[in-house]
């Protein structure tokens, strides 16, 4: 009988000690899959017994955690989403995903896995996305395919909306400055022209998570949505498989990826082009307007915002310099990372895909108290006026030939909030007997009383004024010292179906879970998820502002009233013309979401019926760096 092989002297050694050695092998090369494990299991079956995925899956869960960012798992998620089985099974997938876009093969639930990997992202996920996938040239190629060049073909890219909307959010997480530069003229304008038709002909896509003739969310079983001529389109929903659990989410809206891919590209044109001719005769600066009796912008002006007015665009996407830093970082604080800026992005999809669904098992805060507070800068994309009613006519004509318009927009915006356990301002109620948007779903005739530390606003059901307490956003004490005792001594867990999306951060747990090593921890049929919220003490959000003496001087004078939805976040701004000379332009209403520090969204003028498509357009606010 042959005599068997003696084990080498690195066979020999503790099964932990060569744990460490392969995990130190894969650290060595962060990005990529851990091909280093595949090749020591061959060395020998007892290596392969150590090291194997079937028998030793902690050593994949620990890969994991060395190709991938986990501070927003931690805090997104409860426990039961960290196990060893959920960890390897979302490593299996995102390596699977990403060698396909690395080889250029188009598949849908890739781009999901991208996309949620992008909302996850402080650096690593990024580094494996950009520089060793190469998702940049996939999504390219995924663009190009999705053009038909045939007259009267159908083309997948207004045909197949989740695919569509997933690869433009990707363009935008996946963006750098430099990045779009490289694009080159054609690249950005085969981009641009894409893009241009859920700008110009938004309204046939959806703009909100629920319809905004609803203000109270969720709604009641026997609620109802408004006739379709109210019912603005509602966005997909789409089961997937992530660390392992199958949940629910909202495809993201493609008019919001939309808007911040066109504006990054409008920015990135406008820094090679030089100004127009006719700019030489302004005005230098304001007080030189002023000597020659001149309304209107300035040369100072229009170099602000050909200059300076800029959007916030994601961070911290490595370059093959510096990559290796973000790998070597302790991750293991969860309040950590830049992925905290895309948190409310996942909340609303996550949670606001459906609006009669009640205590959806991962919602989180989907809006900061205090977030729309201080200076915004931004434009308005404005479609051609007599192009855009030739569209609505004739729904056969080509959105590229609506030419887009650009005005600038500056507002400095106050948050004001009513307090638990007053109650808020009623939501008013317009001509078709819902909930009143083109009035900021505010009372017609609002009167608002400013005072030092608050507002005081007409509630004309009961005929009296009601108390909204103005948020300071800078230092600990966000209110009056006696408002922030009271609430301090008074605020209690809140179990308000309104308020708790704009409650503080909250704790995810697993309810049940006794035990997060028994097997059955992973079975969704047998464990859910719950989160506790701290209480905010906060019943309604309202927002006051305006344009600004000095940029009101140069694009006109607007005040601003507003509200926001606590369902979503969904922001609500009504701009009225303050000076006369801008009287003809009318009210408009200005709705959207926010995005890390980007408030983009949908306008629309508000002489047209709320039952009838008005005329509208895109906007996006950036924060400007002294709100910050």
């Amino acid at each position: 009988m042959a005599a068997r092989n003696p084990l080498s002297k690195f066979e020999q050694v503790a099964p932990e000690i060569i744990e460490h050695i392969a995990l130190y092998t894969v650290a060595a090369k962060p990005l990529g899959p851990p091909s280093e494990l595949g090749i020591l299991c061959l060395v020998s079956r007892r290596l392969d017994s150590v090291l194997g995925f079937k028998n030793n899956a902690h050593v994949y869960a620990s890969t994991f955690n060395l190709k991938f960012d986990r501070s927003a798992l931690l805090r997104r998620f409860s426990e039961r989403w960290r196990t060893t089985r959920c960890l390897t099974s979302e490593l299996k997938k995102r390596f699977i995903a990403l060698k396909r876009i690395r080889s250029m093969q188009y598949n849908r639930d890739d781009l999901w896995t991208a996309y949620l990997m992008m909302l996850e992202n402080d650096g690593k996920n990024g580094g494996q996305l950009v520089i060793w996938a190469g998702v940049e040239e996939f999504l390219q190629g995924a663009l190009a395919s999705r053009i038909t060049w045939q007259p009267g073909a159908p083309s997948l890219w207004f045909t197949e909306m989740e695919g569509t909307s997933l690869i433009a959010w990707l363009l935008w997480l996946t963006a750098s400055r430099d990045g779009v530069r490289r694009e080159g003229l054609s690249m950005q304008s085969t981009i641009g022209n894409m893009l241009r038709p859920f700008i110009v002909a938004g309204y046939k896509y959806p703009a909100t998570f629920a319809p905004d003739s609803h203000f109270h969310l969720p709604l009641c079983p026997h609620s109802v949505f408004p006739p379709d001529f109210r019912k603005s389109p509602s966005p997909l929903t789409r089961k997937i498989t992530h660390y392992g659990h199958d949940i629910h989410l909202a495809v993201p809206m493609i008019t919001t990826a939309a808007t911040l891919g066109t504006v990054l590209r409008n920015e990135i044109r406008q820094d090679s082009q030089d100004l127009p001719n006719d700019v030489s005769s302004l005005p230098r600066n304001r007080e030189e307007a002023n000597t020659v009796g001149h309304r209107g912008a300035t040369l100072e002006d229009v170099l602000e915002f050909h200059n300076e007015n800029r959007i916030r665009v994601p961070e911290r996407l490595p370059s093959i310099s510096d990559v290796q830093q973000y790998f070597d970082e302790d991750e293991e604080d969860e309040d950590e990372g830049t992925s905290q800026q895309h948190d409310e992005d996942w909340s609303r999809l996550a949670a606001c895909y459906d609006p009669w669904l009640e205590d959806p098992p991962l919602r989180g805060p989907v809006y900061t108290p205090g977030a729309i507070c201080g200076s915004w800068a931004g434009r308005i994309l404005q479609p051609g006026f007599s192009s855009y009613l030739d569209l609505l006519n004739d729904s056969s004509r080509c959105s590229l030939h609506v030419p887009i318009y650009q005005q600038p927009m500056y507002l400095h915006l106050q948050e004001h909030h009513c307090l638990h356990p007053s109650d808020p301002l009623p939501i008013s109620i317009d001509d078709t007997n819902f909930d009143d948007i083109l009035h900021a779903w505010l009372p017609r005739g609002l009167d608002i009383r400013r005072l030092e530390d608050h507002i005081e606003v007409y509630n004309p059901a009961s005929e009296s004024y009601i108390r909204y307490e103005t948020y300071e956003p800078r230092g600990q004490a966000h209110y009056s010292q006696t408002t922030s005792e009271s609430l301090a001594q008074g605020c209690s867990t809140n179990n308000d179906r309104d308020g708790a999306a704009i409650l503080d951060r909250g704790t995810n747990t697993a309810s049940g879970a006794d035990s997060l090593e028994s097997s059955y921890v992973d079975n969704d049929q047998e464990y859910e998820d719950t989160v506790s919220h701290q209480c905010s003490g906060i019943a309604d959000i309202l927002i006051t502002g305006e344009t600004g003496e000095r940029h009101g001087a140069a694009w006109g004078h607007y005040s601003i009233v507003g509200r926001v939805r606590p369902w979503d976040g969904l922001v609500v701004l009504l701009r009225t013309p303050v000076d006369s000379t801008q009287a003809h332009s009318g009210q408009w209403v200005f709705k959207g979401y926010i995005h890390d520090q980007n408030l983009v969204g949908r306008w629309r003028e508000t002489s047209t019926r709320v039952d009838r498509i008005g005329y509208e357009g895109s906007f996006l606010l950036a924060k400007t760096q002294e709100s910050q």
